[in-house]
């Protein structure tokens, strides 16, 4: 349910064809030229359309709610506000939201409300957002009747590499959707999806705590709406409201990862493959010059872990990936990490989430300096070829994946 006084914001409104969400915490620095930008999307390309902008933030102690509130808006804006669990307003997310599923809850049940036959959520801390991202999320939804629209951003070959190497052949493998951004903070909903969405009651705390993204991959797989990427442009982001600490980064984005494995098993079990998903717009090519890695500081990080975090991996690893890890040869120069024990590594970690062999903080920070050495592997086999190269090796890990999970399936329960 939402609070009174939303209620009565939605019930002045009454309808609306299109409802851009802005879920926002302290970001007083970005918050403005983002919400020119949706302004300018909505005003340019759906002159026609009733909108609706809701902005659901989570106690921020900055300006930003006056920033929006006084945004001098050509549409309505519904302010809200959603409670986010103390714990999350201590550890800065990586995301940038604390509650971040309850702020996209809240707009969801706002586009529920109003009728509004496509929804957007639009990251309040990206700076590089234009007029022409709404346009590119909203209309594959009304023209196309495209059930969610995912994000396709420009990026340099090596950005990203936690997506690209984890989360992405991961979540495809399981999920049986070729969606690059499993977690983008951007995306746009049908009328149809919103009101399953709403609906839903989702009683794993680290799915609602971190957010609505990974679940609706899920959801996507079961019930089988219909999906496209929309390319979009670079992602720049305001950092300062985010977790920059890569261990606490990786165990918040893999932690929810898992979560929603763990919580949505009955959906991704009897998948096999992945469909490739539609792209709509013109696509952008790749940066040409990759930006700068230490791999050689990655990895001592994974010859740091195989002395310190051995007696971990042992309770983790299958004996059979423990002794194919302990055979990496760690030189910088030869370095390699293959497709698919990178595959079984990720697998046994999530195995041994699911059936808690560790403190579950311990199992997710312990896998970071495997995260290291399979990154360092892909920069060194990568780094003399072009952008394709790096995307064609991509591809190979995630067919990898596809491949091995049998493996995950066959040790589930």
């Amino acid at each position: 349910m939402l609070p009174p006084e939303i209620e009565a914001q939605l019930r002045k409104i009454g309808t609306a064809d299109i409802v851009v969400g802005l879920p926002t915490y302290n970001n007083a620095r970005s918050v403005g030229p983002v919400a020119d930008a949706v302004k300018g999307g909505l005003v340019k390309y759906f002159p026609d359309a009733r909108a609706v902008v809701v902005n659901s933030d989570a106690g921020s102690t900055d300006d930003t709610p006056a920033l929006v509130a006084d945004g001098d808006w050509p549409i309505p804006c519904v302010l809200a506000r959603h409670e986010a669990p103390p714990g999350d307003l201590v550890a800065i997310p990586f995301h940038g939201v604390p509650g971040r599923a309850a702020a996209q809850r809240a707009i969801l049940e706002a586009a529920n409300r109003l009728g509004a036959r496509a929804c957007a959520i639009v990251g309040a801390d990206c700076r590089s957002v234009t007029p022409e991202w709404i346009d590119r999320l909203v209309r594959p939804v009304l023209e196309h009747d495209v059930d969610y629209v995912a994000p396709l951003y420009q990026r340099q070959r090596y950005d990203g590499t936690l997506t690209n190497g984890l989360i992405y052949p991961l979540t495809r493998a399981l999920f049986g959707r070729a969606i690059r951004q499993p977690l983008g903070d951007h995306a746009a909903l049908s009328t149809r999806l919103v009101a399953y969405a709403a609906a839903q009651e989702i009683h794993e705390p680290a799915v609602v705590r971190q957010g609505l993204d990974l679940w609706l991959r899920a959801v996507l797989a079961s019930e089988r709406f219909t999906a496209c990427e929309a390319w979009l442009g670079p992602c720049a982001l305001e950092r300062s409201g985010r977790a920059t600490d890569l261990a606490t980064i990786f165990a918040q984005a893999i932690g929810a990862t898992f979560a929603v494995i763990d919580y949505t098993a009955d959906v991704w079990f009897d998948i096999r493959g992945a469909e490739p998903v539609p792209a709509v717009g013109p696509a952008l090519p790749l940066g040409a010059d990759p930006v700068e890695l230490n791999r050689g500081g990655m990895i001592r990080a994974f010859r740091l872990g195989l002395k310190d975090l051995l007696p971990l991996w042992e309770q983790i690893l299958s004996p059979d990936t423990l002794t194919e890890v302990l055979a990496l040869e760690p030189g910088p120069e030869a370095f390699g990490f293959p497709h698919d024990l990178w595959a079984r590594v990720v697998y046994d970690f999530a195995l041994g989430y699911h059936f808690r062999v560790l403190y579950r903080e311990h199992l997710l920070r312990s896998l970071v300096p495997l995260y290291l050495a399979r990154t360092a592997a892909f920069v060194r086999e990568t780094v003399a070829g072009t952008a394709a190269d790096a995307e064609r090796w991509i591809e190979r890990g995630c067919r990898a994946f596809e491949q091995q999970k049998a493996y995950l399936v066959e040790r589930w329960h």
